[in-house]
């Protein structure tokens, strides 16, 4: 079986995709999330992960926790904000497949609506041809709702913003203009 290294964002994006795709390769969780901020949320996400692993079936590895290489990747530019942090965390995840003999790799943001899908995509197949490693962008949307219902029985927390500053304070400004 082929393996995968899968970027998980967290726990409740992690339940439907790994799921599916342990059907097909040996999956392997990857954490790599600088974006989430403050460290008490990374920490919360992480400890949410790894219970989905563990109730999963799969392994998990953790990247290092380097806020400031977001906030230098994203240069707080409201246009390629998403991109640039979207290539920061699939390029990590791309060069740790090669770096360990993966031989795939893709990621839980594929199941969120709320992500760029196309864009995930677009530089998922990007870094696979710089790092020889196949990404698996698959659309996983249509298990969302799936996979929330599993994070709920398995008691996950369940985030309501991106993890990043930026999104933290649009999703608290928008609560502010509906009252």
């Amino acid at each position: 079986m082929k393996k995968l290294l899968l970027h998980t964002c967290c726990g409740p994006c992690l339940t439907y995709p790994g799921e599916v795709l342990k059907k097909e390769f040996e999956v392997t969780a990857f954490y790599f999330n600088p974006n989430i901020h403050p460290k008490s949320e990374y920490d919360l996400r992480f400890l949410n992960a790894i219970k989905a692993t563990e109730f999963i079936g799969i392994r998990i590895l953790v990247g290092d926790y380097l806020p400031k290489s977001y906030f230098q990747a994203i240069n707080s530019n409201d246009k390629t904000r998403c991109f640039n942090c979207y290539n920061l965390r699939l390029e990590e995840t791309a060069k740790k497949a090669k770096e360990l003999g993966f031989k795939a790799f893709s990621t839980t943001l594929l199941v969120s609506p709320y992500q760029n899908q196309e864009l995930i995509m677009k530089i998922g197949d990007e870094l696979a041809c710089c790092y020889g490693v196949e990404f698996i962008s698959e659309d996983f949307r249509p298990g969302f709702k799936e996979g929330r219902e599993a994070a709920m029985k398995m008691e996950l927390y369940m985030q309501n913003f991106c993890g990043c500053t930026y999104s933290f304070a649009e999703k608290y400004d928008d609560r502010l203009e509906r009252g």
